[in-house]
């Protein structure tokens, strides 16, 4: 899914730049028309999200995930020291 998200923004924006490019060719040559500028700043903002709200959504999982662990991890630790210290204190 990841992958297809990203070649969706890649083949978005390349559509953009080639709109562009086409739009310079027809009258008046040489002059891009407002319109034109506007749908390739959709365009961008389009393959931007399908590139970039993905990145950053699983990156801030992943962080989400890998912090809980540690939590997880360093109260486990915890117990088990308390549970070493209550054994050697009974053992005296």
């Amino acid at each position: 899914m990841e992958a297809r998200r990203f070649w969706l923004g890649c083949i978005l924006l390349f559509c953009g730049v080639v709109m562009l490019f086409i739009a310079l060719f027809l009258p008046p040559v040489g002059e891009i028309h407002s319109s034109v500028i506007a749908v390739f700043g959709e365009i961008c903002a389009i393959s931007g999200a399908a590139l970039g709200l993905e990145a950053y959504t699983t990156y801030k999982m992943k962080k989400l995930i890998n912090d809980y662990e540690e939590k997880r991890n360093l109260e486990e630790k915890e117990k088990k020291k308390e549970n070493d210290i209550e054994w050697h204190e009974n053992m005296d």
